[in-house]
């Protein structure tokens, strides 16, 4: 299928991947929005096996339920490097606290205090919370309200010389300065197990360098007509 057909401006060459989903420091891209089936390959340069565990196959993306759907990655460190970015395209139609949007942590904070998460909070916030190995975790809250029910871009960025800076259909929104480093978690990568989501997500995206203010424009400008 010719995805340009529904993406202008979005795709580069046949196979519909985005530019920046071909930079070598793309560590995940996931359409959800052409993945169907229990399990699926992830369209980076990995081929993350993904398997999907309830979530209902639409043509924007995967529709989770808010009560039991999810869906697992692989464990591996590469999804806890040194620094990232990381995106999401998201319908949260029911703000549920803590709604996980992409993460890969312990879901015990009291006894692992491992790993990271991004996610959406009941008060329409969305914050990225990780951990050094040591309590309490770093919990850094963007400050940014994002209205339920609409497609939103979630994005943030993050290393030990300026903190997680944070992103808003584009536009970036604030930075928190903590520079703790971000410990390894044994496990998954989890698309929204233990804090359940209620809505459809349409991409996620992870990389292992920090993309810039114009970076995260320019991707939010070539995507939207998907969603909005």
């Amino acid at each position: 299928m010719n995805m340009t057909t529904y993406l202008p401006l979005y795709t580069k060459g046949a196979a519909g991947i985005p530019a920046l989903a071909i930079d070598p420091a793309c560590i995940l891209y996931l359409p959800f929005w052409k993945k169907d089936g229990v399990s699926c390959i992830s369209d980076d340069k990995y081929g993350h096996k993904i398997t999907r565990s309830g979530p209902i196959s639409t043509p924007k993306g995967w529709y989770f339920d808010g009560t039991d759907d999810w869906g697992e990655g692989p464990n591996t460190a590469l999804f806890c490097p040194d620094e990232v970015s990381v995106i999401v395209w998201a319908n949260q139609t029911a703000a549920n606290t803590n709604a996980i949007l992409l993460c890969r942590y312990n879901c015990d904070w009291s006894t692992f205090y491992t790993g990271w998460r991004l996610y959406a909070h009941s008060n329409s916030c969305f914050d990225f919370t990780y951990s050094d190995g040591s309590y309490p975790p770093v919990f850094a809250s963007s400050s940014a309200v994002c209205t339920q029910g609409i497609w939103n871009m979630y994005a943030i960025t993050h290393n030990r010389v300026f903190g997680t800076k944070y992103y808003l259909n584009g536009k970036y929104i604030n930075t928190v300065n903590d520079t703790r480093a971000m410990s390894n978690y044994n496990g998954p990568l989890n698309l929204g197990r233990y804090n359940w989501f209620k809505g459809t997500k349409g991409e996620a995206l992870m990389f292992s360098r920090v993309l810039s203010a114009t970076e995260m424009m320019d991707y939010y400008t070539l995507t939207k007509g998907r969603y909005l």
